[in-house]
């Protein structure tokens, strides 16, 4: 994108105070509202709007403006995962096994899926000759992640057991 490191790292790090800012946010939207439709909508969008906004953003016509724009949307985007997620999980198990069963699942699927994420995206970039070819990694996790997340039962506004 031939900016400088100093842009970088201020387009990133503005997109980072936005997440910090937002994730409590949509943590208590979703006490209102419920998990599922921020979830869902979350998934929805990173199903849309990731092989779009790599595209544009691999365009070399980017403005610094747009990068930082980009960062906010995505950071609004995972903050509506990441304020929900942590209440989901762990209403989705009963108490008594909650912490075990939340802790062991979420390590496991962070270390498996986010762990080998970066060596996947290497070896997509290099496979298929595309440097946004990686998206579809994406994509795909958004996709499964969506059509488990509507199987699962709302709990928001049910009394923890």
């Amino acid at each position: 994108m031939k900016l400088s490191p100093a842009d970088a790292l201020w387009a990133n790090s503005i997109g980072l105070v936005v997440l910090i800012i937002a994730i409590p946010i949509m943590g208590q939207l979703s006490d209102r509202i419920g998990r599922k439709p921020l979830l869902i909508a979350c998934c929805i969008a990173f199903i849309v709007l990731p092989y779009p906004a790599f595209w544009y953003l691999n365009s070399g016509k980017v403005s610094f403006a747009a990068l930082i724009a980009i960062q906010i949307l995505f950071a609004l985007l995972i903050s509506m995962f990441s304020g929900v997620e942590p209440a989901a999980t762990s209403e989705i198990f009963p108490t008594r096994s909650r912490s075990t069963w939340m802790t062991t699942g979420y390590a496991l699927s962070v270390a498996i899926f986010g762990g080998f994420a970066p060596s996947i995206s290497v070896w997509l970039i290099e496979r298929f000759n595309s440097p946004i070819v990686h998206t579809w990694y994406l994509i795909a996790a958004a996709v499964i992640s969506t059509a488990v997340i509507w199987g699962l039962k709302e709990t928001a506004h049910d009394e923890l057991a």
